[in-house]
């Protein structure tokens, strides 16, 4: 008895999809060499396939959306305006002081 029983249904479905893949690209270059075999399948002109990208060496891929885009430059002012400053003054600034908590005694 097998150690591990789903390990061989496992194995035979990715050796099944590794042989399709094969047949299927051996397919696509066997049809991009024999331009008339490729027209006997389907005889539309100016398609675009699997085959005549295989052919051409190339793919068709469309650019994918920006994930990301910078965000516009702020306009600054040319002058920046200067903060207002507290009047620190002596008789203004003890009188601030006045309000203060009692001191411990």
């Amino acid at each position: 008895m097998p150690a591990c029983p789903g390990k061989e249904r496992y194995s035979l479905g990715r050796s099944s999809l590794s042989l399709f893949l094969a047949i299927a690209l051996l397919a696509a270059a066997v049809l991009g060499a024999f331009p008339a075999m490729h027209e006997n399948l389907h005889p539309e002109a100016g398609h675009l396939c699997v085959v005549k990208l295989f052919a051409s060496g190339g793919y068709a891929a469309t650019t994918p959306a920006p994930v990301f885009t910078a965000p516009e430059m702020l306009s600054l002012p040319e002058a920046l305006p200067l903060p207002t400053l507290l009047d620190c003054s002596g008789p203004r600034f003890f009188s601030l002081l006045e309000h203060a908590p009692p001191a411990r005694a």
